[in-house]
């Protein structure tokens, strides 16, 4: 049961950063009516198969566009900086909030998975000198927390970008490093976060 829940929340996220179109059936992925959903699969492994069909989407969009452009993604922007030739920008999604703003949405039970969930969704999105995003890399981030608690997550490519639940909860500084290692690419960033 406590593994439903993850998925769930995963998929709900999952499905919450990708945008409205798959609610609205435009180019997002596909309309969720119908029997285009296949036979046998849950609703968070249909939710992950979209936001990656999505991602692969939003990949192909942004590197027609050279410039990094942050509009398209979600949460606050917390920080930006180069390393390896790429430019960094995190962005922060506030958990509760996302739940608190998805618990009318039809589908979308979240009992008894708001509990166990982590407090923010940590997006990192890295993009080379020529404006194209870094994808199919592994991704992972260790925070350490102002009373020195640490936690590794593995982030999860979703559109254009690497994101992982993580614990922002404790108020003070927070030390952040990211590790992105794709084929001889191995990118690491380290930033302090603030939570007042």
């Amino acid at each position: 049961m406590n593994r439903f829940f993850k998925v769930a929340m995963i998929g709900a996220i999952a499905l919450m950063l990708a945008g409205t179109g798959f609610a609205k059936g435009g180019s997002g992925g596909g309309d969720m009516g119908g029997s285009s959903m296949g036979g046998g699969m849950s609703h968070g492994e249909q939710s992950m198969d979209m936001a990656k069909d999505h991602a692969m989407e939003m990949d192909r969009d942004m590197k027609m566009d050279h410039d990094m452009d942050h509009s398209d993604h979600k949460g606050e922007m917390i920080h930006q900086s180069m390393a390896n030739h790429h430019q960094l920008a995190y962005h922060l999604i506030n958990n509760k909030e996302q739940m608190e703003a998805m618990k009318d949405m039809k589908g979308m039970s979240m009992s008894g998975g708001a509990a166990q969930m982590k407090s923010h969704h940590l997006m990192v999105y890295p993009v080379d000198d020529a404006g194209n995003p870094l994808t199919g890399s592994k991704t992972g981030y260790l925070v350490t927390s102002p009373s020195g608690a640490k936690q590794k997550a593995m982030a999860m490519e979703m559109k254009g970008g690497y994101g992982a639940d993580v614990d922002f909860s404790e108020k003070g500084t927070y030390k952040v490093t990211v590790k992105i290692v794709k084929g001889d690419t191995q990118i690491v960033d380290n930033f302090d976060y603030d939570v007042k």
